[in-house]
């Protein structure tokens, strides 16, 4: 079953002047996905529902996409998305 949870962390970012929504999945496909949609996609000024990019993590129960991560984390003036997992306790 696809994109369990899908929502659970949601973020906005502009990339190479494109306006995207990124949303995590943790429990899809039980290793958790994140996707990645783009906004006015073909010019229409609205958000496609169909993901442009989806990451899938690589472990079963790990929950990738239970948070997300939006930044310039090396300074290299590009933008990195990261899947977080949740953390065990």
């Amino acid at each position: 079953m696809c994109c369990l949870l899908l929502g659970m962390s949601v973020k906005a970012a502009t990339l190479a002047g494109e306006k995207w929504y990124i949303g995590g999945a943790p429990r899809s496909r039980n290793v958790g996905q994140v996707l990645m949609f783009r906004h006015g996609s073909r010019g229409s000024g609205y958000l496609d529902l169909n993901p442009a990019h989806v990451l899938t993590g690589r472990q079963f129960g790990s929950g990738f996409g239970y948070d997300i991560a939006v930044a310039d984390f090396n300074l290299d003036k590009l933008v990195h998305i990261h899947g977080v997992r949740k953390q065990r306790q």
